[in-house]
């Protein structure tokens, strides 16, 4: 439900910002560390497009939209990366 309220909200409001509590930091840090911090700060639009690169969307002009099948690979992707960081940070000092 979550990834589908990110789409949706991402076509109907793109360039609203991203409220702190609307999705983890350390998500948006790992955002930040493997694509670096969108300019304008994080709106919905380029966060949705930011999980899609995850995925193998290469966000080309002529791309078009991500499709479910990038979006979904990306947040588990995103997912996997936010569950590891926690642990390390648990188990590793």
């Amino acid at each position: 439900m979550r990834l589908l309220s990110l789409k949706l909200e991402a076509k109907t409001s793109p360039a609203a910002k991203l409220r702190p509590e609307e999705f983890e930091p350390e998500a948006l840090k790992i955002l930040e560390a493997e694509f670096g911090k969108p300019a304008g700060g994080w709106t919905r639009h380029n966060l949705w497009i930011t999980i899609a690169r995850m995925g193998g969307f290469l966000a080309r002009k002529s791309d078009g939209t991500p499709g479910w099948q990038t979006l979904w690979r990306g947040w588990n992707r995103l997912r996997d990366m936010t569950e590891g960081a926690r642990l390390c940070r648990k188990t590793c000092g």
